[in-house]
């Protein structure tokens, strides 16, 4: 992967993998694997099923654009009533409450609520 031809992150299929070779990419410096890392992290498959994860991920690195994608995810999906992950671990509960009032004012716009009650 360090190679600078090979764009491909071959056997990375899980959050798990992203997080652990996102981990090594940083401690290590490793800026072209962290840049091919950072776009797996928002990919697709990722972001329609565990946003919240990836949000945490993204949060523990301090991406702040990769963060931003993945709380505009979890709007239209529900959020709480989920097993929790451990990647919560990794986000502080003002990053944590900052998504939380971001997807609940999103769902209201969403809906078309725009915070008047019923």
């Amino acid at each position: 992967m360090c190679y600078p031809k090979d764009e491909s992150l071959p056997g990375i299929e899980s959050l798990e993998d992203v997080h652990a070779l996102l981990d090594a990419a940083v401690k290590y410096n490793m800026e072209r694997v962290e840049k091919k890392v950072r776009k797996r992290l928002i990919a697709q498959c990722f972001l329609s099923t565990d946003a919240v994860r990836v949000f945490a991920i993204a949060c523990r690195f301090h991406l702040r654009e990769e963060a931003k994608g993945a709380a505009r995810s979890t709007v239209g999906q529900s959020i709480i009533g989920k097993p929790l992950a451990k990647e919560l671990d990794l986000v502080t509960g003002r990053q944590m409450c900052e998504l939380l009032h971001y997807h609940d004012s999103s769902q209201k716009m969403h809906r078309g609520d725009k915070g008047h009650s019923r």
